[in-house]
């Protein structure tokens, strides 16, 4: 993600804002950049259907271990150690997976 957008857009989004630069697709391919400025509300969450969590649940679709690596390093330097939402729906999904592997 090169800068900071106003809000991140679903996925493949082609949006006026889109392509003007004020807001960014949702990067399939797991951008660190773009999980941490949503995690922490840097940005506007439009990723979902009014879910405040909907782009976890992308994440998890579309790039299962470069969210899971992002979310155990986020536990690892304790920045989620606040964060129960993420911690019950994104934890428990991408790190269960981690552990049947």
């Amino acid at each position: 993600m090169t800068g900071i957008p106003h809000r991140i857009d679903p996925v493949d989004c082609g949006c006026t804002d889109c392509i003007t630069g004020r807001s960014h697709p949702f990067n399939r391919y797991g951008d660190t950049e773009q999980f941490s400025a949503l995690l922490h509300e840097h940005v506007q969450d439009a990723t979902g259907d009014g879910d405040q969590v909907g782009w976890m649940d992308v994440a998890a679709a579309y790039c299962p271990k470069r969210f899971a690596d992002w979310i155990a390093a986020e536990f690892r330097s304790k920045r989620l150690l606040s964060r129960h939402v993420l911690q019950a729906k994104a934890a428990t999904t991408v790190l269960n997976g981690l552990l049947d592997d």
